[in-house]
């Protein structure tokens, strides 16, 4: 959820987004933190997020809408079963999700992607894998 709300917030892809996250450790941070992070505020995520990238500049928030929220929950379920079906660990998984092709067509809204349901995701994932 953090990867997509932070992407939504900056107008950056979400491929290009969770690379910049997992290079500077930040997901490892967020994982690591979860008990703590869960019960934060979005703004306040985003704020961390964005001060541990180093960037001082404001972050205008755009709206949420309900694209972003879906995919949020469709990636979510889609790692989830990207890693039962390849037996691998969710960080894996969820590495692997956000370097495939599939990733790209989901942020494209155009596609309509995020109103389908998170098998088709991995059909998807499936034939680009």
């Amino acid at each position: 959820m953090c990867i997509e709300q932070y992407a939504y917030r900056i107008n950056q892809d979400s491929k290009t987004t969770y690379q910049t996250l997992d290079k500077a450790g930040i997901i490892n941070e967020l994982k690591d933190d979860y008990e703590d992070m869960h019960s934060m505020s979005t703004t306040y995520i985003n704020d961390y997020i964005h001060h541990r990238l180093d960037k001082h500049t404001n972050v205008i928030a755009a709206p949420l809408n309900r694209h972003v929220d879906a995919k949020t929950i469709l990636i979510t379920q889609t790692i989830e079963l990207i890693a039962k079906k390849y037996k691998l660990t969710i960080v894996e998984a969820r590495k692997r999700f956000y370097e495939s092709r599939v990733i790209k067509l989901l942020d494209d809204d155009e596609t309509g992607l995020y109103g389908e349901s998170a098998l088709y995701l991995l059909s998807l994932y499936d034939e680009h894998h």
